[in-house]
């Protein structure tokens, strides 16, 4: 893992960046309490104009047959509207260890989650795994999640942004399946 603040590297079970001190409690007092979220889609933007109900139950209906197709892996979406000067980063990292997206269990190396936070103001994304699925999927895989879905995020079709990252996730843990049964 590395740092949300400063990206360097970060070990597992290290309670704090051993760099620049970032840690899960300075990201609380960053950005205060957890939002009610929900386990697949969550949009908070103020004027719910990220997806329409149509679009919204599709995605969570995607999310579930990505979940059956890897059923230890569970992939969650956040919408948000950051503030200025709010990093993507720190707000992932915070939402990705106090919402509890994955199962309670789900800790450290037997975590496989992935989390996508999309702000819906600067069109930025960011994506983050669990300790678990680092091995498999390397930051250059995640760059690359993103790079399918942004140029729909760019155009604010955020659906089929979500959509073509899930799709690209897919294909990388398959490919990521075979090279291991090999």
């Amino acid at each position: 893992m590395t740092c949300p603040s400063c990206d360097q590297p970060v070990k597992p079970g290290d309670p704090a960046c051993p760099a620049c001190g970032f840690c899960l409690e300075m990201a609380a007092a960053r950005f205060g309490a957890v939002p009610r979220h929900g386990v697949y889609v969550t949009d908070t933007t103020q004027l719910m104009d990220s997806l329409t109900r149509g679009q919204h139950q599709s995605l969570e209906r995607y999310l579930m047959f990505f979940e059956r197709k890897f059923p230890q892996c569970r992939f969650s979406v956040f919408f948000t509207h950051l503030l200025p000067g709010r990093s993507i980063r720190e707000l992932t990292f915070n939402l990705f260890n106090r919402c509890q997206f994955s199962a309670f269990e789900a800790k450290v190396a037997r975590n496989f989650s992935l989390l996508l936070v999309v702000d819906t103001g600067s069109r930025d994304a960011c994506l983050m795994t669990g300790y678990g699925l680092e091995p498999l999927l390397s930051t250059e895989d995640l760059e690359g999640i993103l790079a399918a879905g942004r140029p729909a995020m760019d155009k604010r079709r955020y659906h089929e942004g979500v959509k073509a990252c899930l799709d690209t996730t897919i294909k990388l843990l398959a490919q990521r399946h075979t090279e291991a049964a090999k």
